[in-house]
């Protein structure tokens, strides 16, 4: 081989893992500030996120129950209920937790647990059929419901309306 054509393989050979090592380095976003324009009464919400843990426990119990001992086979969408229950019980306290963890930046920090609570309670509320539980089982997950909803509006972008 001749020197330029090693010269120019080398040239190349440099140009190419510049480019691939240009390419794969990404920049580490920064944690966004807080949004100010409108309070985020972190306080409230991670009260509420262990209420609706508490809720949500006692819920799945009963529901559980509710299925168990019913007159009726209870079908997969009833079972399933139960189980999207049992999921926002052990991820909503997270929620709180991300809260107290950063104190600073509340919203920003436990928008991700809050957003795995949101999908569970979106489900439950696709597949919940009041009439396949006794009328108690029916109050708390109402209950629950409600305060989920509660929690979702002081996430909204708006500061309170959709």
């Amino acid at each position: 081989m001749s020197r330029f054509t090693r010269l120019g393989l080398s040239l190349c050979t440099l140009l190419i893992a510049g480019a691939i090592g240009a390419g794969c380095r990404t920049a580490v976003p920064a944690q966004p500030a807080e949004n100010t324009s409108y309070p985020f009464d972190a306080e409230k919400v991670a009260e509420l996120a262990h209420e609706a843990y508490k809720v949500a426990w006692d819920a799945n119990v009963w529901a559980r129950r509710d299925l168990r001992y019913a007159a009726f086979r209870p079908t997969a969408l009833d079972w399933e209920t139960v189980y999207y229950l049992g999921q926002i019980s052990r991820k909503a306290p997270w929620v709180a937790r991300k809260i107290e963890q950063h104190p600073t930046t509340p919203r920003v920090s436990s928008q991700r647990a809050y957003e795995l609570v949101r999908y569970d309670a979106m489900m439950l509320k696709r597949r919940y059929e009041p009439r396949s539980f006794h009328s108690s089982t029916d109050v708390k997950i109402e209950r629950l419901l409600g305060i989920l909803d509660e929690i979702d509006s002081c996430y909204e972008e708006s500061g309170g309306t959709k």
